[in-house]
């Protein structure tokens, strides 16, 4: 993306016209501080105040590190021989830090996985079979068991199902379109919960989060600032609790297709140790980074 282009994006956001948003980056670039063009250049910029001024900044250090990030990404991908022109396209196009991190998180080097292992078992041709539910009959542990093998460390049918349901969890958690889904909801209907540790017995300064409990997106900076010093100190035990039933059923909506395969209970199992073990953690974190960093903004 071209400077005029984050110049058409900034404007759109920011409501300002695209000349101003030109003017503030010219000037910007050149050493000029926020505060100088608020006091001294106001019939350049356009008459912004120090808050649009900061705005505009911040947007174009997102945007050129965004663009930075985009170059990785597709130096990475080409580098694998997997840059489709699709995915090309969605990576050129995309506007937000984390939905390029979704698209590259497939082709994201790995540390070792129950995946990567079960890869290694010669198992992903099983994952496929579950995750492409065109089996409608047969007996699924005869299929599973063509892939045991002693010398693999695969002694049975079910550890081989096992190892397929792991790749197959971990390709539903490798879907940007499910994690922008299930991002969207934790934000919407997420639930922050705090409790007194079991280890205090002291009177603390955090009594008033003992037995606390509020809506993510209702929780004001001092209340997210407070939660997770109180957790620092150890004071605090601090939950995400989230809809599970309906989390479940974005990800079945993307991923179930067909519900009479012979693999569908394989499916249903991937998708919901999918959600637990690789989904929400990730999600949980990016969610209360997210909110630390908008109360230390404010």
């Amino acid at each position: 993306m071209t400077d005029t282009r984050f110049y058409a994006v900034i404007a759109h956001k920011q409501q300002i016209p695209v000349g101003s948003i030109r003017k503030v980056a010219e000037l910007l670039d050149s050493g000029a501080t926020v505060p100088f063009l608020a006091r001294y250049r106001r019939e350049v910029t356009g008459d912004l105040d120090e808050e649009q001024l900061r705005g505009i900044r911040d947007e174009l250090d997102y945007m050129r590190t965004l663009e930075d990030r985009k170059s990785v990404v597709l130096r990475t991908i080409k580098e694998q021989e997997k840059l489709t022109p699709e995915l090309e396209v969605a990576i050129l196009e995309c506007t937000d830090m984390k939905v390029l991190e979704d698209l590259y998180l497939p082709y994201k080097p790995k540390r070792k996985t129950r995946a990567s292992i079960a890869r290694e078992k010669g198992l992903e041709p099983l994952a496929s079979m579950i995750m492409e539910q065109k089996l409608l009959k047969g007996e699924r542990i005869q299929i599973a068991q063509g892939f045991v093998d002693s010398e693999k460390g695969v002694e049975s049918a079910d550890q081989a199902l096992q190892g397929a349901r792991d790749i197959c969890a971990e390709w539903i958690n490798e879907n940007a379109e499910v994690r922008d889904k299930l991002r969207h909801e934790f934000r919407k209907s997420g639930v922050m919960s705090s409790k007194k540790a079991s280890t205090v017995t002291d009177r603390t300064v955090y009594e008033v989060y003992y037995e606390f409990s509020a809506r993510v997106r209702w929780l004001k900076p001092h209340q997210i600032l407070a939660l997770n010093r109180g957790e620092r100190e150890g004071v605090l035990v601090v939950n995400l609790e989230v809809l599970e039933d309906q989390c479940l059923e974005y990800i079945d909506d993307h991923t179930l297709r067909e519900h009479e395969t012979i693999f569908t209970e394989d499916l249903m199992q991937a998708s919901e140790d999918a959600f637990k073990r690789l989904l929400f953690p990730a999600l949980e974190r990016e969610l209360r980074n997210e909110l630390t960093e908008m109360a230390e903004d404010h």
